[in-house]
């Protein structure tokens, strides 16, 4: 969700406890989830308010970004060779 843009820049989420009730799982996995959105820069922490969304900067990230694009690129090189079109392949690009 925050990924697709569902969840805004600085929007609250909801609490570990909240989460758990919710989608009746673990609250520990909860945790653990929302630990590692905290790491890998998606959201932060406010002490006694909450969890919130991170805001982006488009580039910001720009060895995650690399990484992406040459996951990409060895994907599409993959399709190449299994017969899939470059057209078939900008057109899902397109619709993206």
């Amino acid at each position: 969700m925050i990924i697709r843009g569902v969840l805004e820049p600085d929007e609250k989420i909801p609490s570990v406890r909240e989460m758990a009730q919710n989608l009746a799982i673990n609250p520990n996995t909860i945790q653990k989830a929302y630990r590692d959105l905290e790491v890998q820069g998606f959201v932060y922490q406010v002490p006694g308010k909450g969890t919130f969304v991170e805001s982006r900067t488009p580039g910001q990230n720009r060895e995650k970004i690399e990484q992406l694009m040459m996951e990409i690129k060895d994907r599409i090189q993959e399709l190449v060779y299994l017969g899939v079109s470059k057209e078939e392949i900008k057109q899902v690009l397109e619709d993206l």
